[in-house]
């Protein structure tokens, strides 16, 4: 545990460029450094470590304190005082947050062992809702839903519906007078490849893993980064931002030669290469406590 700011590293080239190339989120960045560094331990880290990462990725300190405030009202963060320090934890809903995200970040973007069951769910919402409407429509394309038609959402795995349920704000409203989830096997004439198109957003899908090569092929070949706790926090937003909305459908359902697994080959190949250099960039960079 570091009591004191290390010294600002030099900009990394790496960093650099694929910051340019790509809009980099405070709050993806945030939730990496506690994936990576924080939360297996239970630390809270101080502002000020989290504003110098946030620069040295590109981000400017009025996004971040922005993001801190908007999490720390959600109930996200915790906020907590040692002396004249400042330091940022995880609540019990944060913890849980970011590691979901960190989970699907490093499962396979394939399913290779799919035995053609789809979950389907159908709700109905009034206007007067729109807010738990949007609210479960996210969570259902994080589950890996897409709608096939007519407010009929579709995913080719056996899904906990309720699980999908409970991360919706209910507010006293119960669901599942509202919604309607069965377990099927298509049937003739469904036209399944002309469903999961019509379904999933599969060309901007594909779009963003080829991109993702392209912005960090080349990079394994450097001699060593010269920032590797900037620049793992910039892959796996980056690689988060990509796979984030990917429903990871089994391998039959997808067009030939698609680029998800390629590039995940590509973003181990990184995480294992810069895992231990950032580490230890974390432990002399980051001022920590542990959390109450």
């Amino acid at each position: 545990m570091s009591t004191s700011a290390g010294p600002v590293p030099a900009r990394d080239p790496v960093v650099g460029s694929v910051g340019a190339a790509t809009p980099v989120r405070p709050q993806i960045v945030l939730y990496t450094v506690f994936g990576d560094h924080l939360v297996d331990d239970g630390l809270a880290v101080a502002t000020s470590s989290l504003l110098d990462l946030a620069r040295r990725v590109g981000i400017g300190e009025h996004a971040m304190r922005t993001t801190l405030a908007r999490l720390t009202a959600r109930g996200t963060l915790t906020r907590l005082r040692r002396g004249r320090q400042a330091y940022i934890g995880l609540s019990e809903q944060g913890r849980r947050t970011v590691l979901d995200g960190r989970a699907r970040a490093h499962a396979d973007v394939v399913t290779t062992d799919w035995d053609g069951v789809w979950t389907l769910v159908a709700f109905s919402l009034p206007d007067s809702l729109r807010r738990r409407r949007y609210d479960l429509r996210v969570r259902l394309e994080w589950a890996g839903f897409g709608v096939a038609q007519g407010g009929l959402w579709v995913c080719p795995r056996d899904v906990d519906v309720e699980a999908v349920l409970g991360e919706v704000d209910l507010e006293g409203l119960d669901l599942h007078d509202r919604v309607r989830a069965f377990r099927a096997t298509t049937l003739s004439p469904t036209r399944v490849s002309r469903m999961v198109a019509e379904a999933y957003p599969l060309e901007a899908l594909a779009a963003g893993y080829v991109a993702f090569e392209q912005r960090w092929t080349g990079t394994l070949d450097d001699p060593g980064p010269v920032d590797p706790l900037a620049r793992r926090a910039l892959l796996a937003a980056d690689w988060s931002r990509v796979v984030r909305r990917d429903p990871r459908l089994p391998v039959e359902l997808l067009p030939a030669d698609w680029p998800a697994a390629r590039a995940q080959t590509l973003f181990r190949d990184l995480v294992d290469r810069l895992t231990g250099p950032s580490r230890r960039q974390a432990q002399l960079d980051l001022d920590t406590v542990p959390q109450p």
